[in-house]
């Protein structure tokens, strides 16, 4: 249907939303899925249809489901442009929990264990920007925190990186993160983790650190 009516949103948007019920929580019907084209179908659904909100947060939501999954499927929808449509779906709707929420959660699946070649491509695309934005647009949102602090925690790895996360505030919104959060156990394991990365080396982001707060952060975490 998705590809019969690929001009049609709302048929986009239902087979968007089928596609993430039918995966939930099968490693089998992913796969199954993955083989009849389902990520690419997903992934051509949402670049035809970029300012349609149905067929953004039901496509995110399926890649979401779509990318929890072995890591040849992983593989199957990094060549196919999903860290890319990802990024374009967080970019046009800031104001939407949900898009935010599942787009964080898949890039980070997406950007987990990828080579430093494939970091690469993420950081081109702007994952750092959108990421830090959604972390400041829901600062009292765990999840969103939570997954915001776990691509940070992913994709930062070289001097390059560190400088370009603390020139777009990264360091700033995993500290406030820290210290919005200080109750919740993955929220701090996350933030300190891709913390701990931002500032190894990097005279500038431990500055950035200490004037965000992460003195009392940290002790608030202990």
């Amino acid at each position: 249907a998705m590809r019969a009516h690929a001009t049609c949103a709302e048929v986009q948007a239902m087979g968007c939303a089928s596609l993430l019920n039918i995966m939930s929580g099968s490693v089998e019907n992913k796969i199954m899925a993955a083989n009849a084209g389902a990520i690419e179908a997903v992934v051509t659904a949402m670049r035809a249809h970029v300012d349609d909100h149905g067929v953004q947060a039901e496509g995110c939501g399926a890649l979401r489901n779509l990318t929890n999954a072995p890591p040849e499927i992983k593989t199957r929808a990094w060549n196919a442009g999903v860290v890319q449509v990802l990024v374009a779906a967080m970019r046009g709707y800031l104001q939407d929990v949900n898009v935010q929420g599942e787009a964080c959660a898949a890039l980070r699946i997406m950007i987990m264990n990828r080579s430093q070649e494939d970091k690469l491509v993420a950081w081109k695309a702007g994952v750092i920007e959108v990421v830090v934005a959604a972390a400041r647009g829901y600062v009292d949102n765990e999840p969103i925190q939570a997954r915001a602090c776990g691509v940070l925690d992913s994709v930062v790895n070289d001097d390059t990186e560190r400088a370009r996360a603390g020139a777009a505030g990264a360091v700033e919104v995993v500290v406030e993160a820290s210290l919005q959060h200080a109750g919740s156990v993955d929220v701090q394991l996350l933030a300190y983790s891709g913390l701990a990365k931002m500032i190894y080396g990097s005279a500038a982001n431990q500055t950035r650190a200490v004037e965000a707060g992460i003195l009392d952060a940290a002790v608030a975490a202990m």
